[in-house]
């Protein structure tokens, strides 16, 4: 079967709709509806039901799901190594991470990095959890760092450090012997509001007692970066991961444990088909090294 069939087919199972999938391969629905079709006739049974306006997968497409994994990742591998080939042999590696460590971390680990393999030719992406992960089932990544991975059956994790949270809010916003930030605290701050779906607020709703405290929110806004930009130029009280922190301390923020302390993993991700190599490890060590040394600071 040719590949741009194992390409619509993988995808489908990442968008769960045709429309979705025909958006990411840059083609029209009703050439992802052929190709498709195409690939069932060719293989003897149905990929997909329609259920509810989305595309569910049969059994027998999640069964072939790994094969195709592995399809996948080998003709990106061919891509990259191509690319490689015109550059001279020159190594090129994928990077994602998600914003507040696309923004706090990531620089410091290239530059660290490039300076110990200065032929290496890397390509840095932002995307938020989910994306990052669409993005490395579909090869195009080679490294995801993220906090808190989901558990994936065609991804390899690897714990980098322990971040937690801390509050971000303008020098003097709280008295300057406060060591700590607590719930009881936050009930009379003006807050910065995160989405439902960034980490930091779902893990901060889940905290025991926050549910009892009515905060106020005049601003809510998508990411940890800028929550704590905003916090930084007194517009409220944002609660962050400490990475994001030491960003508000370089801007000159109050910067303040959360207690209880609410520890946070940062991770690498990758596909379980493709083994780390020498230029994926050593980026993960500087990325690690390079984080650690921003919570040192």
């Amino acid at each position: 079967m040719r590949f741009h069939k194992y390409e619509a087919i993988n995808a489908v199972f990442l968008c769960g709709t045709v429309t979705g999938a025909a958006k990411m391969l840059n083609l029209s629905q009703p050439a992802v509806s052929r190709l498709i079709s195409s690939a069932e006739s060719e293989l003897g049974f149905l990929l997909f039901h329609r259920q509810q306006g989305r595309m569910a997968p049969t059994d027998e497409a999640q069964q072939l799901r790994p094969a195709i994994l592995r399809i996948m990742e080998s003709m990106s591998h061919a891509s990259s190594l191509a690319a490689g080939l015109r550059n001279g042999g020159v190594k090129q590696l994928r990077i994602a991470a998600v914003p507040s460590l696309a923004t706090a971390v990531l620089p410091r680990a290239v530059k660290s990095f490039i300076g110990q393999y200065p032929k290496c030719k890397l390509t840095l992406e932002t995307y938020h959890y989910d994306s990052l992960v669409d993005a490395l089932l579909a090869g195009h990544v080679d490294l995801g760092f993220v906090y808190e991975p989901v558990a994936h059956a065609a991804l390899a994790t690897t714990d980098l450090l322990q971040a937690f949270f801390c509050s971000v809010s303008t020098s003097g916003y709280f008295a300057k012997s406060k060591t700590s930030i607590s719930i009881k605290d936050l009930g009379s701050c003006n807050m910065i509001g995160l989405s439902k779906d960034d980490l930091v607020a779902s893990l901060i709703a889940q905290t025991d007692g926050m549910a009892d405290i009515a905060l106020t929110r005049n601003v809510s806004v998508e990411t940890s970066v800028v929550a704590m930009h905003l916090a930084a130029q007194g517009m409220g009280v944002a609660l962050v991961d400490s990475l994001t922190g030491a960003l508000g301390k370089m801007h000159g923020a109050q910067v303040l444990p959360f207690t209880p302390e609410v520890p946070i993993r940062v991770s690498a991700m990758r596909l379980v088909t493709h083994e780390a190599g020498l230029h994926e490890t050593k980026f993960m060590e500087h990325f690690a090294a390079q984080a650690r040394l921003i919570h040192g600071g």
